[in-house]
């Protein structure tokens, strides 16, 4: 039984999730679309990140006494949905959802985290720390961009259907 504020073991199960999918998303880019071994390494860094953060999560999700699974549970289907119908097609798109769909959860997740206890807030803000992928995201599509100006369009269309 949890003696956690109300809302809080569902937060943390739905970052905790969140933050294991990115890994994962993460992780599978890098080994299907970086174009180059220091990509591969650079995307592995950031999934290695993610997975460290869904450990600290999943970690005070127990120590509320709640099942870490149980808590995530919730979060599987539609977190997996998204994923399952925003697929990238190639490293660029990989790259533009990593930026795009992070930041919309980021704003999602500060913002609920403004409602929950101190030690809980503290937790969310450390594992919201941006970490460089967004620079990574922002430096690699730039370069792509100005490489061939015809990539900010299709970019663009990618980005609004996230």
């Amino acid at each position: 039984m949890s003696d956690s504020p109300p809302g809080v073991s569902d937060l943390l199960g739905v970052l905790a999730y969140a933050e294991l999918t990115a890994f994962l998303r993460l992780a599978e880019d890098a080994a299907r679309h970086a174009p180059t071994l220091t990509d591969r390494a650079a995307l592995s860094d950031l999934a290695a990140t993610e997975y460290a953060h869904f450990r600290l999560l999943r970690d005070r999700i127990a120590s509320l006494g709640v099942d870490p699974e149980e808590a995530m549970a919730p979060f599987v289907r539609p977190l997996d949905d998204w994923h399952a119908q925003t697929t990238p097609s190639d490293w660029l798109e990989a790259l533009v959802k990593a930026y795009v769909g992070t930041g919309i959860a980021l704003d999602f997740y500060r913002e609920a985290a403004a409602h929950v206890d101190d030690k809980t807030r503290e937790l969310v803000e450390e594992v919201l720390v941006d970490e460089g992928r967004s620079q990574f995201a922002v430096d690699r599509v730039g370069a792509a961009i100005r490489q061939d100006s015809r990539q900010a369009g299709r970019l663009a269309l990618w980005a609004r259907r996230l």
